[in-house]
């Protein structure tokens, strides 16, 4: 596996990506400043020292009178100086509860890469396959966590054979990485909306990648959507959490491009649908050590993406492509290993988990029958796609975990896709 050196990477992000990047930097040393700056301490206790003689009247002896003692210290929460502090660190009981067994166990790795198919010469025998834009918003079982937290994220994630190109029984995979940058805020003692944003950058190969077979030029790199979600603690105890919510993603404007030498056909898959994700999710922790989590979660599309055809300055539209619904089903199961009060490395935890995804309606598909002769859809139509995902979580001082994962396919055939999946990601809570 090739990396990209990280020069390349940032000269290849939009404008708007570094924007979302300064933001995040920002936000992270914000939150790393401690609440010891603008404090005001209380006036230290004066012990009156025992003279040994009978007290005397205040009215008799006014000059000889002692000053009252100083009420005794209260343990009053330190004072900022810094509101925008404090409002990024949420409420006071979302905090201290940060530290409970129940708001310390691990938060889910997830597993999700979605996938369309665009056939040469009609859906077939010859095919590429790689992420469409539009196709979809990020999970919340991806660092996904059922309980309100006040966090933020940086996950990168490289998949092997994420893409795939066929052409007559002759197939060649590539493999490309996605980055996400994401935040939670809790709003009160219940309640938290978050951010997530992936960015398909390049792995193995750079995102404008060329099929090797046919020639035809894709891509599918940048930002393809911008998910929101909103969550509602149900139920909390001290060993339990049950919560719901709502994921929106959200299309940016950032094209998928199809281009076919032989025709010069330029075609364009513009992202214009707003997915909805209403989810229940639950978190256990039924001893000290032992944790258990899962989501159940749908997406349904609110309308199709537009896709047009260019040859020669002429642009026609074909159509509109609609995505699928979909239903997760994710699992996560774990158990401490390590856990310290002081030093470097507070907590070490190893983490199994189960995830399913299934289409709960036909597939679409737009065929340009009069230009390139390309179709965009889904060949596979109904998939069901099964992954196992295993990691370790190091909670490290200062708040800050920093995870590793590894995501392997338990299906083979249109229900596999991609071969394997390395995860990566620090989280900062705060």
């Amino acid at each position: 596996m090739r990396f990209a050196p990280a020069r390349t990477l940032l000269r290849r992000l939009p404008v708007n990506v570094h924007r979302a990047l300064v933001v995040f930097v920002f936000c992270a040393g914000v939150v790393s400043v401690g609440p010891v700056l603008g404090q005001e301490g209380q006036p230290p206790v004066v012990e009156q020292p025992d003279s040994g003689q009978p007290p005397t009247d205040p009215v008799d002896d006014v000059d000889s009178v002692d000053p009252p003692p100083r009420p005794p210290a209260v343990d009053l929460p330190p004072l900022s100086t810094n509101p925008f502090q404090d409002w990024l660190r949420g409420p006071r009981s979302v905090r201290e509860r940060s530290r409970s067994r129940l708001a310390s166990a691990p938060d889910m790795f997830g597993d999700s890469l979605r996938r369309g198919t665009v056939g040469l010469g009609g859906l077939g025998t010859s095919f590429a396959s790689f992420p469409i834009a539009g196709s979809g918003a990020v999970k919340i079982a991806e660092n996904g966590n059922a309980g309100v937290k006040n966090r933020l994220i940086f996950d990168v994630r490289h998949f092997d054979a994420g893409t795939e190109f066929l052409d007559g029984g002759a197939a060649t995979d590539r493999g490309f990485q996605r980055y996400t940058f994401g935040f939670e805020k809790a709003i009160d003692d219940s309640r938290s909306i978050g951010v997530r944003m992936p960015v398909v950058a390049g792995g193995d190969v750079d995102p404008t990648v060329v099929d090797p077979n046919q020639g035809v030029l894709f891509d599918f790199g940048g930002i393809q959507s911008v998910t929101l979600l909103f969550k509602q603690e149900l139920e909390r105890s001290e060993t339990l959490v049950v919560s719901t919510g709502l994921g929106l993603g959200v299309p940016v404007q950032h094209d998928t491009e199809i281009f076919e030498p032989t025709t010069r056909s330029d075609l364009r898959v513009r992202p214009e649908a707003v997915h909805f994700q209403p989810f229940v999710g639950f978190l256990a922790t039924p001893t000290d050590d032992f944790f258990l989590q899962g989501f159940l979660q749908f997406d349904f599309a609110s309308t199709g993406n537009p896709v047009d055809r260019s040859i020669r300055g002429t642009t026609v539209s074909l159509g509109r492509l609609n995505p699928q619904s979909l239903m997760f089903v994710d699992l996560a199961g774990g158990v401490w290993l390590v856990r310290n009060d002081v030093g470097l490395l507070r907590g070490l935890a190893g983490v199994v988990e189960f995830h399913y995804t299934t289409t709960l309606s036909d597939a679409d598909a737009v065929v340009d029958s009069q230009g390139s002769g390309l179709a965009i859809g889904n060949d596979a139509n109904r998939v069901d796609l099964a992954h196992f995902t295993t990691g370790l979580h190091f909670d490290l001082a200062g708040d800050t975990a920093v995870r590793f994962g590894v995501v392997l396919p338990a299906n083979d055939g249109f229900d596999r896709v991609f071969d394997g999946e390395i995860v990566g990601s620090v989280i900062k809570t705060f």
